[in-house]
């Protein structure tokens, strides 16, 4: 899931005559039931950047859901023919609408800071693309307009989670691969106060050995 959107993100940037993005997402798709989800996000960002950009997309749009149908295509015709659904047993299984909410929101009280830290960047991007002029408007929405997509990756996580009983999920098993999405907008944010820890070298310092004691704390403290 990280390197598919992390090649999605880079492909936009340069031309490139393959979209490895496209297989990666096809690829996810074929180990676990989020990378449809992330396929269908990716496929409704991809239109969305079309319509806003008015580029000639729609070639590009086929070029890039290629691999996604060679790949896809014969696999799920053969999957409901043979084994009668698209989903997998264990999905069935655990299947209880609503059950994987207090999951989900102990893992938001696990790792509240980050949270906060990923909403904070993503409302003063928000803040900075409105203030920018009309030359730097285009760069500066394309550029919220991708760390968007970035934010909304991790309820490709969240989501499936919502909808199952999470039996054997300790220690947010389920959820673990929303953390890098999450710690990339954290990212974000230490580079947007990058100038005030420059200039107040012990704040600094706090805010890292806050992060680093807070990550010891919040993981042993779900057990």
């Amino acid at each position: 899931m990280v390197l598919s959107v992390y090649f999605l993100l880079k492909e936009e940037k340069s031309q490139v005559k393959f979209p490895l993005s496209s297989l990666l997402i096809a690829t996810t798709a074929l180990i676990r039931p989020e990378g449809f989800l992330l396929m269908g996000l990716s496929l409704g960002y991809k239109v969305f950047q079309w319509r806003m950009t008015g580029s000639n997309c729609p070639r590009e749009l086929l070029w890039w859901s290629l691999p996604l149908a060679i790949i896809l295509l014969p696999y799920l015709w053969w999957k409901v023919s043979y084994y009668g659904s698209l989903l997998p047993n264990s999905f069935y299984y655990k299947k209880s609408w609503g059950n994987g909410g207090d999951y989900i929101l102990n893992f938001f009280y696990s790792f509240w800071l980050y949270i906060l830290m990923a909403l904070h960047f993503l409302w003063r991007e928000w803040k900075s693309c409105r203030g920018t002029d009309d030359k730097d408007a285009g760069e500066n929405k394309q550029h919220f307009y991708s760390l968007i997509y970035l934010g909304l990756t991790i309820f490709v996580v969240l989501i499936p989670t919502f909808s199952i009983n999470p039996v054997m999920g300790d220690h947010f098993r389920f959820l673990i691969p929303a953390l890098p999405f999450i710690f990339v907008l954290c990212g974000g944010w230490l580079n947007q106060h990058r100038s005030y820890w420059t200039t107040r070298k012990m704040t600094a310092l706090f805010v890292l050995v806050l992060l680093v004691a807070y990550s010891l704390y919040s993981y042993p403290s779900t057990k």
